[in-house]
């Protein structure tokens, strides 16, 4: 009977500190690679979690009992893309090394979120978790929180919000606007879980990468349409918030978040297919080329706006804010929106078999 000791770096500290090759199959190379990491980073806990794991290889061994040991590194965008690569890892070591049973060495609750992943593939006998010791007087506390600060998912998941929160209230109390700092809190923190929930962090940073590379390079066209975008998207927000919390005849709570989206959701819709139109026509003036998806993305974008409306309707009936249910315009809307997605997923797969991989050219 063979137990796999397994350690697992989900945000691949092991790769991007110490620049070591996964899997890390072996005690040799384990021993190796922690050390390394050890030496580059000697506060990161992954490195005595694999130092955990081999003195447990250890233990096994000198029982007599068959064992292997392997650590498993995602990638520094710690989430879909990391998990996916964890899997593809788990599998290549699975065929090595063919156990029979498994052992977890974890130095934290985030290398543990693929323990679903690990059980779907084979037996898990016992998670062993890591805890380093600290120290307990303020000012090691302090030094913790401080250390802390300086991780780049500690910045994003914590610091990001929080100054957006501090901004948006200094601002509107600045102009002794209390109700509207309320407002924008929750629009801001409402819309940062939304983007957090979907799991759409990378497109809305590859956005921001965008403008700032146009900001950087002259591509006029690219900024002026961004900022037109962005200020669609703060028209349709101030609308929709107040004519769903300012106005006199707004309904309440949760109706109010159907008139928000009722009346935000054009401009929003609209910003988007102006970004996306002024990416497509800055390619197209620096390279002659057209962006091969930007023609699928704008049919889905109509596609999705027509099946919003049916819904927006329907909701509306149902927390009684219209009185008439019109039903051949919310099947009008379904249908329209159903057969522009069809288009589009046409368009999309024709471009794709007659055009080259990446562009089509005019």
């Amino acid at each position: 009977m063979k137990t796999l000791i397994l350690c697992v770096d989900r945000d691949d500290d092991f790769g991007v500190k110490a620049d070591v090759t996964s899997p890390i199959l072996g005690r040799k190379d384990n021993l190796r690679a922690a050390i390394s990491l050890a030496l580059k980073d000697p506060e990161d806990s992954d490195s005595n979690s694999v130092f955990a794991a081999i003195q447990l290889y250890d233990q096994l061994k000198d029982k007599g009992q068959e064992a292997d040991i392997a650590t498993l590194c995602g990638n520094k965008n710690v989430g879909t893309k990391s998990d996916r690569i964890l899997s593809i890892q788990l599998e290549t070591v699975l065929e090595l090394s063919e156990p029979d049973d498994c052992i977890i060495v974890s130095d934290g609750a985030e290398d543990e979120f693929i323990i679903p992943i690990i059980s779907s593939r084979v037996k898990i006998d016992s998670v062993k978790r890591v805890i380093i010791r600290q120290q307990k007087n303020i000012e090691g506390t302090l030094y913790f929180i401080a250390k802390a600060l300086e991780d780049e998912r500690v910045r994003k998941n914590i610091l990001i919000p929080l100054s957006l929160v501090l901004l948006i209230w200094g601002i509107f109390l600045f102009f002794d606007i209390f109700g509207y700092a309320i407002g924008a809190t929750l629009i801001t923190l409402g819309l940062y879980i939304l983007i957090r929930a979907m799991n759409i962090e990378e497109p809305v940073i590859l956005v921001g990468k965008d403008i700032r590379s146009a900001l950087k390079s002259g591509r006029y066209v690219m900024v002026i349409s961004a900022l037109i975008a962005i200020c669609a998207l703060a028209i349709g927000i101030y609308l929709g918030y107040f004519f769903a919390f300012i106005d006199a005849d707004a309904p309440g709570f949760p109706a109010n978040i159907i008139v928000f989206l009722n009346n935000s959701f054009i401009y929003f819709i609209g910003g988007l297919l102006i970004y996306v139109l002024g990416k497509t026509m800055d390619v197209y003036l620096r390279t002659g080329e057209i962006l091969r998806s930007s023609f699928s993305i704008i049919i889905s974008i109509l596609a999705m706006w027509f099946i919003f409306m049916a819904v927006i309707h329907i909701f509306q009936y149902f927390f009684n804010i219209t009185e008439e249910f019109n039903f051949p315009i919310v099947l009008i809307y379904i249908g329209l929106g159903g057969f522009i997605g069809f288009i589009s997923i046409e368009v999309y797969y024709y471009i794709k078999k007659h055009f080259p991989e990446k562009r089509t050219t005019t």
